[in-house]
């Protein structure tokens, strides 16, 4: 074999040394994640998922008082059926809100405030203040075991009573009813109440 062709032979083993080196750092290249354009949209996707899993979480906020610090309290004349509104004060305090369903029975008053547009921002029942009431005399010896009444209360003798409502600015007008049956299980029913008055609140 010449000189001329030994180097020749020398020259293609480097080469193809070469070439094996560079397999390593290709298959590391391959494997490596790519950095240009094509990682935004995972990215995206990662921060996507993890507000919708937040939102998902999240509990519904409570519905909360239009002003749960303050309460209106409107003072009234009832006469019968007929009432008048003596006047209204605006308390602040540490006021909670009441669980479950309003008290219902018969003879009681059930308020409830209206809007501009007629809709019930707030309501309330008490009971009514002229019941009969019956005093009876003392016992004495020789009398029946039950003795009879001495007096009894009139029943249209006008009473003085005081309704505490939420504050709600856009109420216009106050209802005030007297509950004449039981309340229907249709929250769409037409309510047993006798309107006595509806009262424009002066702001």
């Amino acid at each position: 074999m010449t000189r001329k062709n030994t180097c020749c032979w020398f020259l293609v083993l480097v080469m193809v040394g070469a070439g094996l080196c560079r397999l390593p750092s290709r298959r590391q290249s391959a494997n490596r994640p790519d950095h240009g354009s094509g990682q935004a949209p995972v990215a995206a996707a990662v921060v996507s998922d993890i507000q919708v899993a937040a939102a998902v979480a999240t509990p519904e906020e409570p519905v909360a008082d239009p002003s749960p610090g303050k309460r209106t309290a409107f003072e009234l004349v009832l006469d019968g059926d007929s009432v008048k509104l003596l006047r209204t004060d605006e308390l602040q305090g540490d006021f909670h809100r009441r669980r479950g369903q309003l008290a219902w029975w018969p003879g009681m008053l059930y308020f409830r405030l209206l809007d501009t547009q007629q809709r019930v921002v707030a309501e309330e029942t008490m009971a009514a203040p002229e019941r009969t009431c019956a005093v009876i005399a003392a016992a004495t010896p020789g009398t029946a075991p039950t003795p009879p009444p001495a007096a009894m209360a009139s029943a249209h003798v006008p009473g003085v009573l005081q309704v505490r409502l939420p504050s709600v600015v856009s109420a216009t007008q106050l209802q005030v009813y007297r509950i004449t049956g039981e309340r229907p299980a249709d929250t769409n029913a037409e309510l047993p109440a006798k309107l006595l008055e509806t009262l424009t609140i002066q702001r």
